[in-house]
């Protein structure tokens, strides 16, 4: 696969593609209720106001994405992350960007 990152971002079909090949994980940062109301799939919620008190669920063997609704949440997770040690990278357009796309959504 082609190089999907351009500063620390990422195009939300590469996304799609690096987490459905194991080389990635996908962590949605908004609310519960944002994320209640529809997220991709394949997404683990950690909000942005418990991340610091949940990293050690991040794990710091692969890739971490990052999405949140338009990618200013997520791009202040992707902060947070590296200072923490992981290889942490913003999902360009975020969730709005990933329906867009087409890409599935669940509510479950």
């Amino acid at each position: 696969m082609r190089n999907p990152f351009t500063r620390s971002t990422v195009a939300v079909t590469d996304a799609q593609q690096l987490v459905a090949g194991g080389e990635a994980i996908l962590i949605d940062v908004r609310t519960r209720k944002e994320w209640k109301e529809g997220h991709p799939p394949e997404a683990i919620h950690i909000s942005l106001a418990s991340l610091d008190g949940q990293m050690a669920r991040i794990p710091g063997d692969r890739m971490v994405l990052v999405i949140c609704r338009s990618g200013t949440r997520s791009a202040q997770a992707v902060r947070l992350m590296r200072a923490a040690g992981r290889d942490a990278h913003n999902v360009r357009g975020g969730v709005v960007g990933w329906v867009r796309a087409g890409l599935p959504v669940s509510t479950r």
